[in-house]
């Protein structure tokens, strides 16, 4: 009888749902995770149980965690994505020693020129400033030494809006001719999720025996990141200059990091030279960062 009593009384315990974890601030994470040793302070790995967002960053506690940032450092913010084929030097507002080395290769799948491509390096000599030097190349040949410079200018409503600026100029190596341009960058935080950037501004072409032709750029881009390690989005571009048929190019792409250190940018979509023939056209980008 005791034995039925004990075996009946355990497996009543068993079926009884445990009590919901409490959650103060209705984050989606239990107070007893957010305050692991109880001490009502707010240490390293964790985030206070009654804010949903610690450091007050605009990005909420939860998706920090998701995406590895600091929740209790308002300048530890998960990167906003870069553009497959718009080349930046790093992410706007980037720390100071931060280094990458990348590749980039793309292609239109015509015969000749086969491939573009060219191996970069970029660093970040102090917070918000990044320089950058790239070799463009077509197939095995050198095409050009190309520079660049971006500086981080303003942040808004805690880092949702973020302005900056970029300039580049790409000299060839077989002649004078050459391309720069100086473009502003805004990036925008929708939500925790959904991001956008803008890039545009004025370029100017020179070449032997013409005069120089000015012209501009517009690329938005549009991210959905899934997570720290996977994100999707689309990367728009157009490109006009003076007296030239306009250029446009649609990439839809892919972001993979399978660690902290290595980046993974895949697109496939469809570009118009200026020709008026809307061709496939398909990128890669391979980084490595610090």
């Amino acid at each position: 009888m005791l034995l039925t009593l004990a075996l009946t009384a355990s497996l009543a315990a068993a079926q009884t749902p445990a009590p919901p974890s409490h959650d103060s601030d209705g984050d989606g994470i239990p107070d007893a995770e957010e305050d692991a040793n109880h001490n009502g302070v707010v240490d390293e790995g964790e985030s206070d149980p009654s804010k949903v967002d610690t450091d007050g960053d605009n990005v909420p506690d939860d998706v920090e965690r998701r995406m590895g940032s600091d929740p209790r450092d308002a300048a530890d913010v998960p990167p906003i994505p870069e553009p497959l084929y718009f080349d930046l030097v790093r992410n706007l507002g980037s720390e100071r020693g931060e280094l990458e080395m990348n590749v980039l290769a793309a292609t239109s799948f015509r015969r000749s020129p086969a491939v573009t491509w060219g191996p970069e390096i970029e660093w970040v000599p102090t917070r918000g400033f990044g320089v950058e030097l790239e070799v463009p190349m077509t197939d095995a040949a050198v095409e050009a030494i190309k520079p660049s410079a971006q500086i981080s200018a303003l942040s808004f409503a805690s880092r949702r809006l973020e302005i900056g600026f970029l300039g580049s100029h790409e000299q060839r190596v077989q002649s004078v001719a050459s391309l720069s341009s100086l473009t502003a960058v805004s990036v925008v935080r929708f939500t925790s999720r959904v991001q956008g950037m803008t890039i545009v501004g004025p370029t100017l072409a020179t070449a032997q025996g013409r005069r120089p032709a000015a012209g501009a750029v517009l690329s938005p881009s549009l991210f959905y990141q899934r997570s720290r390690s996977f994100t999707v989005g689309v990367e728009l571009q157009s490109r006009f200059t003076a007296g030239q048929p306009s250029t446009q190019l649609v990439l839809p792409q892919v972001h993979l990091n399978p660690d902290r250190h290595v980046k993974v940018q895949v697109g496939v979509g469809a570009s118009n030279d200026g020709d008026g023939t809307l061709r496939p056209f398909s990128a890669v980008r391979v980084c490595w960062e610090n």
